[in-house]
């Protein structure tokens, strides 16, 4: 039998062997973060390879992906198409990075990175390779029965632009409120686009009439910046629409909203 002082020396020091390895991965992600600064994704995961613990392992594989992202967003718009040598560079780190993300334990973490890696493959036209990970992504959105992972994973494809696959991913929200949400910031980012006619539409999709009127709101905001009487007309009708609130915190939170905008609308014309 083993004595109960040598018990304790033996989780005494699993604690410690803990306490190495974390401060060990806090090391390595430190590494992790010089390399993506000088942009050296080869030498990130190289790094990545070494982290053992699974918060470190998936801060480090998600700030390299985005790292990724960022790097094809800016090269896109100038060169039009990356070139084939660049674009087969990146199809090796993200396939790297899967593997890396597989070895993740905690499935909701595992669920945020694929959504990552979907992206970069989507932006570099890898559309195969894109589903595959966003349905690895779902799937597990979907055996968790999280609408907080499916709202982040659907958050990350319309800020990508990736509207479609973020319409497919909402199929999967249960909470109302919560795809409430989802179409509300949908409708924005469709009005910023341009697409006015498009974000009416979602916005009348809306069930909430609270989620209606912040939807309206935050329009009526951006466009405050460009068009003074637009955003008027705009928060003109989401003032309109607050009457219909029922519930009287929600209520009170619109309208304390809605008479700053309001208010700042009327400074501005003041001055103009």
């Amino acid at each position: 039998m083993v004595s109960a002082f040598k018990k304790i020396k033996l989780y005494l020091k699993g604690l410690l062997r803990g306490e190495e390895q974390e401060n060990r991965d806090d090391i390595l992600l430190g590494i992790v973060e010089a390399a993506l600064k000088r942009e050296d994704i080869a030498g990130a995961i190289n790094e990545l390879k070494r982290i053992k613990e699974d918060y470190y392992l998936f801060l480090g594989v998600r700030i390299t992906v985005r790292k990724i992202i960022e790097i094809i967003q800016r090269k896109m718009p100038r060169l039009g198409k990356l070139p084939k040598h660049e674009r087969t560079h990146f199809i090796k780190y993200l396939k790297d990075l899967i593997v890396l993300a597989n070895s993740v334990t905690k499935e909701r973490l595992r669920a945020l990175l694929f959504v990552d890696i979907a992206i970069a493959f989507y932006l570099i036209d890898e559309s195969l390779e894109g589903d595959l990970a966003l349905k690895t992504s779902l799937d597990i959105a979907e055996k968790l029965q999280d609408d907080d992972v499916v709202f982040e994973i659907v958050y990350s494809l319309i800020e990508s632009s990736l509207l479609e696959k973020a319409g497919y991913a909402m199929n999967l929200v249960r909470n109302r409120k919560k795809l409430d949400t989802i179409l509300s910031y949908l409708a924005l980012h469709l009005y910023k686009e341009g697409k006015e006619e498009d974000a009416a539409k979602v916005i009348a999709h809306i069930q909430s009439d609270f989620h209606k009127v912040m939807a309206l709101y935050k329009i009526a905001e951006f466009e405050a910046e460009r068009n003074k009487e637009k955003a008027t007309a705009i928060l003109k009708r989401a003032i309109e629409l607050s009457e219909n609130i029922k519930n009287a915190v929600l209520k009170f939170e619109a309208f304390v909203k809605l008479t700053e905008l309001q208010d700042e609308l009327v400074g501005k014309s003041r001055f103009l």
